[in-house]
């Protein structure tokens, strides 16, 4: 007994001589988060709706049905957009940013099809080269940032 005490004794205190401590001083606490990834609910989002507006615009679906298409995708955008924040909450800013520009995709698909402006196939061919050449900037960028 009287050896246990003595060997308290002797041991430094942990707590005063900053042993023991996970951070070095100025530096800043990890904090994670705990939520699931949000990517397959996205990409789930992106391909059924890449499956029926491709429909429509291949002409399998009449182009009377533009408007039920429109009110179809609509939700997507809303499910993208989710996707999107929280991927963003989760620090992941390629995939946040990949998904909510699927969300304004949608977004617009949703506009232009309810709407059927003058011209809109036009527009809508441009802003989908556009979008293509976005969708590849990331991609590089992704691939460029983890090697």
């Amino acid at each position: 007994m009287r050896s246990r005490q003595a060997s308290r004794r002797r041991s430094p205190d942990r707590r005063r001589s900053g042993q023991g401590r996970a951070r070095r001083a100025g530096s800043d606490p990890i904090v994670l988060r705990l939520i699931g990834s949000p990517l397959p609910l996205g990409f789930f989002t992106v391909a059924i709706d890449n499956v029926l507006v491709s429909t429509l615009q291949w002409g399998l679906l009449p182009v009377a049905d533009r408007r039920a298409v429109a009110l179809i995708v609509f939700p997507a955008f809303i499910v993208q957009a989710i996707a999107g924040l929280f991927a963003l909450s989760a620090r992941d800013s390629i995939a946040g940013t990949l998904m909510l520009s699927f969300a304004t995709t949608w977004l617009i698909d949703a506009l232009v099809f309810f709407v059927n402006p003058p011209g809109a196939a036009a527009a809508l061919g441009v802003f989908y080269v556009v979008f293509a050449v976005f969708i590849s900037f990331m991609l590089a960028a992704r691939y460029s940032s983890v090697s």
